[in-house]
């Protein structure tokens, strides 16, 4: 049976998300989806959204069958992060109905939240109310048996319009008592008499739990319809109250069918025995009603009962409900707040803490809570790709001979033990800053970034497997609108295909802003090229010879930014990959001017040449760039405080 959400519950968990960036892919997925549900009435009667249809909204494809099914791909890789976050959010309590995004496109409870659903009712009924749900149940299929016979019998007007009568009046109960039972589970008999005999007991089987599951769904909603029985109201507290428990390990659909039939198992045979032992009807309808009127008035009795006993105990279980929602809300924005000052006061930190207001142990302590909470939000995968390789403090050898190439003069340097980050920070992990973070880099706020063309490029066509070679006179440069982070070559470009490649088109403030609100720093150009060349001082991460398919330079001619981990295995003998190629990175560094004692404070120092480099480079080659400069071919990587 499918879930019927309420708007307002799929509204609250897309909320929650917390996706702030509206150009990410993940925000105009979910809001794309959202735009399908225009009122309640849509929640219920959407039974599927086309997948090409949501492919050619996001991506504008349209006629290339081949990247349409590549296009294809990619959604179902954002639909699988997206429902990771929601499942995450589910857990922590920020999503209590388990909203998620199905199979078919469309918003659907996870098998978490259905289960807990269907766990609190088999609950309920077995501590309070089994004995009361079976007997209104048995008296339910008795009345039952009296309507089809009687229903068979008569052929006059007034015995049809007498069963019309009561087969009301049997509905309104179920209604009352949350048992709601289609027109069609009932006995259909039309003018001419013929009559067509749906056993109610079979509707008992398969219809009672849903039909409850979904009064509960409306309840959760805030929405309590008339007539509803009180028990459900009762199923909505223990779910609320048990919203923020760890979530269980996700079960399979079949398990779930066999957890909503099961329950009920001891209880079917005894309503075999109810419905085969039915006393034998007279043929006469005013018999048939007042045999009916009695069962009735004492199924009604039952039920008042049932709502006079609860009552008192709902009254507190929804006090208790509010008090902890409003707890969560403030712990929330207490979290946010601490984090925020906690990002402020490390977004100007160098390796020297002399100079802030905070002593070494807060620092650190700061550093620790941002570090801690960000990894919390990443996936397995993402994981791998934050972590950071220790360095030993000690003397490691830096610059070099060939000031061509503006290095620095070769020397020794001591330096303090660190961790540095093992790969580039990668667009995935930059994207998980701005959905939690709402930031706008410098490219996103001037409105434009500046954009690199290879001058060699091999291409592979999709469709038939042909290979081009593309050549320029020279490389090409132009300052490009609208490009930014998440449109690293321009509007026209996207991150399909890129969560593992470095982020490119931030600018020395942006990457300090990451940084920051994780926990770490951006590394100084010493610090950087200890790291990349090891206590060895080689100057190609693999050795001080260069090697052919290496990294990602010029003669590659790949014209684009490489997965960090390509070439996972040239990475120098610490681990520590990715620093030769691909995309320059940021240092805090101050390029040092021509004349001596002068600096440009607004020219830092940019370390490991890119996919535009002419090979060979070394690690310890240096460039100046503005720090307010954002383009394809520049990046950054932290180091842990």
């Amino acid at each position: 049976m499918a879930t019927i959400l309420k708007l307002k519950e799929i509204d609250e968990a897309i909320a929650n998300l917390g996706y702030k960036n509206k150009d990410t892919l993940k925000c105009k997925f979910v809001h794309a989806i959202r735009q399908y549900y225009p009122d309640e009435i849509s929640t219920a009667s959407i039974q599927a959204i086309d997948t090409e249809e949501l492919v050619k909204k996001l991506w504008n494809v349209d006629g290339d069958s081949e990247l349409l099914k590549s296009k294809k791909k990619s959604l179902s890789s954002v639909k699988s992060g997206i429902n990771a976050d929601l499942k995450r959010l589910y857990q922590k309590g920020g999503n209590p109905q388990g909203v998620i995004i199905g199979q078919s496109n469309i918003f659907d409870m996870c098998d978490d939240a259905k289960n807990k659903v269907l766990g609190t009712f088999d609950a309920i009924l077995r501590e309070e109310g089994t004995d009361a749900v079976r007997k209104i149940t048995e008296m339910l299929n008795a009345v039952n048996d009296i309507l089809t016979e009687s229903g068979t019998r008569a052929k006059s007007v007034q015995g049809l319009e007498s069963f019309d009568r009561m087969k009301g009046l049997f509905l309104d109960l179920s209604r009352k008592m949350g048992l709601s039972l289609n027109d069609g589970a009932m006995t259909e008999v039309a003018a001419d008499g013929a009559v067509a005999v749906t056993n109610v007991e079979d509707v008992m089987e398969e219809e009672v739990a849903d039909e409850i599951v979904d009064e509960v769904e409306a309840d959760v909603s805030g929405e309590v319809p008339d007539g509803t029985s009180e028990v459900s109201e009762e199923v909505v507290d223990e779910i609320y109250a048990d919203v923020s428990d760890e979530a269980a390990v996700e079960m399979a659909e079949d398990e779930l069918t066999e957890i909503r039939d099961d329950p009920n198992e001891a209880g079917e045979a005894r309503d075999d025995a109810a419905y085969e032992g039915t006393a034998e009807l007279s043929d006469e309808v005013t018999e048939t009603d007042l045999a009916a009127a009695a069962v009735l008035e004492e199924v009604e009795a039952d039920a008042d009962l049932a709502e006079v006993e609860t009552e008192d105990i709902l009254e507190e279980q929804i006090e208790e409900v509010y008090e902890a929602a409003d707890k969560d809300l403030r712990e929330k924005a207490e979290i946010l707040a601490e984090l925020a000052e906690a990002a402020k006061v490390l977004s100007k930190l160098g390796p020297d803490f002399s100079e802030s207001a905070y002593s070494e142990e807060a620092i650190k302590e700061k550093a620790k809570l941002l570090s801690e909470e960000f990894e919390r939000d990443l996936s397995i995968r993402d994981k791998f790709y934050n972590q950071h390789i220790f360095i030993k403090g000690g003397d490691y050898i830096t610059g070099g001979k060939d000031l061509a190439k503006n290095e620095l003069p070769e020397g020794t340097v001591r330096l303090q033990e660190f961790y540095i980050g093992k790969f580039p920070v990668t667009n995935a992990l930059f994207e998980t800053f701005v959905e939690k973070t709402g930031y706008r880099t410098v490219a996103e706020k001037n409105g434009y970034g500046f954009v690199y063309t290879p001058r060699a490029q091999k291409a592979k066509d999709s469709m038939t497997g042909k290979e081009t070679f593309t050549w320029h006179s020279h490389l090409l440069y132009k300052k490009i609108q609208g490009a930014c982070w998440y449109h690293p070559n321009g509007p026209g470009g996207s991150l399909h295909n890129k969560r593992r490649h470095p982020v490119v088109q931030v600018s020395l403030e942006d990457a300090c802003a990451f940084a920051a609100w994780t926990g770490k720093r951006i590394p100084t150009e010493k610090e950087w090229e200890a790291a990349a060349r090891t206590a060895r001082g080689n100057i190609h991460p693999w050795g001080n010879e260069w090697a052919g398919n290496s990294c990602n330079v010029e003669k590659s001619y790949i014209g684009d930014t490489t997965p960090v981990d390509k070439y996972l295995e040239f990475g120098n003998e610490y681990g520590v990959a990715d620093t030769l190629g691909d995309v320059l990175e940021w240092t805090l560094d101050n390029w040092e001017a021509q004349k001596p004692g002068e600096k440009n404070t607004d020219i830092h120092v940019v370390k490991g040449g890119s996919w535009i480099s002419d090979s060979p480079i070394c690690l310890s080659n240096r460039y100046p760039m503005d720090k307010n400069t954002s383009s394809n071919v520049l990046g950054f990587r932290c180091v842990a405080i």
